[in-house]
């Protein structure tokens, strides 16, 4: 396969390039314009596009085992590809817990089967979970301090950071929903939700679990981090490469304004924030390792009940929504290269993704970076964003994964990913 006119980022900088794709992996980069005009079976002309790596999504809820009525690895795979992902992890708080090797391993057959881009999965960090087993195939663990869907909190102290051990000596990145479970009031109401998660329980959480990490010696990844104080302690505690975070589009993009407006459907964990605190994300991009979708998506009927769940979907529109942040100048072009794939490539240790380069996996989202985006457009099996009403800039042309075109105007369900594992998978660390 053949990407000729590429204005392409390469890692010495945006050049006008072709690009041959062969067995899954970039194989030639020419910044002479004829050399490979002819070269490949299949030839994309993507004059007057962007070309980045494909986008790596560590922070997905496939939903599949066990809730297929709200989304399942194919159509979760469709919407990844629409928004130009082309590698995503599950998460684990799935109905059973993906906490044992078997459960694992149910989950990536399913994958296997049915996603169209690469995938992989996290296991459930909680008593009784097979972590070092597990480690041999999951990418990452993740750990639950403050309650959210599924039952996989752990509250206690000592647990957590005997789970936090097991992690470290199996080699695994320690993932967490950092919140302080004892701040947090329940409440149904969305406004009444928000407020019963304050912006405090996050920090505490944060703190406490770097904390534990030091302790424990464990490296540690924040999730979905909503406030520029939260980040800051990331940063100073990560100064070694220990500790890192990511943020969400939608606490990028929504705040309590929009909570107003979208009611349940602005409903997740951690809640919205004030425009001062979105504002304060915003400026602390620079600290941050990844943005991440949280893509949890629930259906209509769900979302208008009088118990409306937690959660919102993302996946669909993952690069307009970081492309609209470099539109406002918040992030140059190098940061959205950062934030979308090279961030999560370093840390999850995909060292052949996140970047266009000779021997580098064949993942690449092809960019209309300036179209406006179709919010009405959805794969999600949800048929709804929590963006409606805002203005995003981009349009995902094609999106490669693992050299084969899974999107191309629409997902090409033919395609298959491919499992990733994280370098040194099950080696110990102790």
């Amino acid at each position: 396969m053949l990407l000729k006119n590429c204005k392409a980022l390469l890692p010495e900088g945006l050049m006008d390039c072709s690009i041959l794709l062969s067995d899954g992996k970039i194989t030639d980069i020419s910044v002479t314009p004829s050399r490979m005009d002819a070269v490949g079976e299949q030839v994309f002309d993507v004059a007057g596009k962007l070309v980045l790596p494909g986008a790596i999504d560590p922070h997905v809820h496939v939903r599949e085992p066990g809730a297929t009525q709200k989304e399942d690895w194919r159509t979760a795979s469709m919407a990844a590809a629409h928004g130009g992902v082309t590698t995503m992890l599950d998460m684990p708080n799935n109905s059973p817990p993906t906490a044992t090797v078997s459960a694992l391993r149910e989950k990536l057959k399913l994958a296997h089967d049915k996603s169209i881009i690469n995938y992989g999965a996290h296991i459930a960090l909680m008593p009784g979970a097979e972590i070092a087993q597990g480690a041999q195939v999951a990418c990452s663990g993740k750990l639950y301090l403050a309650s959210t869907t599924g039952n996989l909190l752990v509250d206690k102290d000592a647990i957590q950071k005997q789970l936090m051990t097991e992690a470290r000596r199996a080699g695994l990145l320690v993932c967490v929903h950092a919140e302080d479970e004892s701040m947090n009031t329940p409440a149904q109401e969305p406004m009444a939700h928000a407020a019963g998660r304050p912006a405090a329980s996050e920090l505490s959480g944060v703190r406490r679990a770097v904390a534990m990490a030091k302790s424990c010696k464990a490296q540690l990844h924040c999730c979905h981090l909503t406030t520029a104080g939260s980040v800051s302690l990331v940063a100073a505690a990560g100064e070694m490469g220990a500790v890192t975070c990511e943020a969400t589009p939608h606490h990028l993009h929504l705040d309590l304004s929009d909570l107003e407006r979208l009611g349940p459907y602005g409903k997740m964990n951690p809640p919205l924030r004030s425009k001062q605190e979105r504002e304060g994300l915003l400026g602390s991009l620079g600290k941050v390792t990844c943005i991440a979708t949280d893509h949890a998506p629930h259906m209509h009927d769900e979302k208008q009940s009088d118990g409306a769940p937690s959660g919102v979907p993302g996946l669909d529109h993952y690069f307009p929504a970081v492309l609209a942040l470099m539109h406002r100048d918040v992030i140059s072009l190098d940061d959205v290269w950062r934030l979308t794939s090279a961030g999560a490539a370093l840390r999850w240790g995909f060292f052949d993704k996140g970047v266009l380069a000779v021997g580098a996996d064949a993942d690449i989202a092809v960019l209309e970076p300036k179209q406006e985006t179709d919010l009405g457009e959805l794969y999600t099996k949800c048929g709804w964003t929590p963006m409606v009403g805002k203005q995003l800039h981009g349009r995902v042309a094609v999106t490669i994964a693992g050299g084969t075109v899974a999107y191309d105007g629409e997902p090409d369900t033919r395609c298959r990913g491919r499992q990733v594992l994280r370098e040194g998978a099950g080696e110990e660390n102790d």
